[in-house]
This record gives C-alpha cells, sequence and structure tokens, in this order.
C-alpha cells in the first residue's frame, strides 16, 4: 500500500510540475499576442500556480499590461510582479 501512496504522490507531481508548464507556455503566448513587449525583456516563473514576473521594461503602462494580461488567465491562483520600470530601455 505504501508503493501506491509513493506512486500517488509522485504522481500528482508530475501533474503539478506539468501544470505549471502549460500554464507558463500559455503565460508566453498570452504576452506575445499583445505585441507590446519587447522579447527578452519579461521573464516569467510558474510554480503551484504562483506566477512570478520579473525583468524590466521601459513603462509602468506596460509593466501593468503585463500584469493584466496574466491575471486574466484562470489558472493564475497568485502573481508576484516584481518588473522594474527603467527608463534607459528603449521602447
Amino acid at each position: 500500500m505504501v508503493v501506491v501512496r509513493e506512486f500517488q504522490e509522485s504522481s500528482q507531481l508530475n501533474n503539478s510540475a506539468l501544470n505549471d508548464m502549460r500554464l507558463e507556455e500559455q503565460l508566453w503566448e498570452a504576452l506575445h499576442r499583445m505585441g507590446i513587449l519587447p522579447n527578452g525583456s519579461i521573464q516569467i516563473t510558474v510554480q503551484d500556480s504562483t506566477v512570478t514576473l520579473s525583468g524590466e521594461v521601459a513603462s509602468y503602462y506596460l509593466k501593468q499590461l503585463a500584469q493584466t494580461v496574466v491575471l486574466h488567465n484562470n489558472n493564475v491562483n497568485f502573481l508576484r510582479n516584481e518588473i522594474r520600470v527603467s527608463k534607459y530601455i528603449e521602447s
């Protein structure tokens, strides 16, 4: 019976990681569809449906836009927006 439980826990962990990977992919697609965010300016990290946005953008508008796009995904449980606004990045 212990073996079954270990398998179930391992399976749940794998499903969680797979769901996180799918969510990250969905978020990248949504951000790229907006066509506003330059490539490489934002990083997305997903763990247990908690999303962390990091990186630098040229304006508070772009920071807020990225946050809004991510929060429109129903699979996001929590968002940490750690994006910095830098006046030195060209838009």
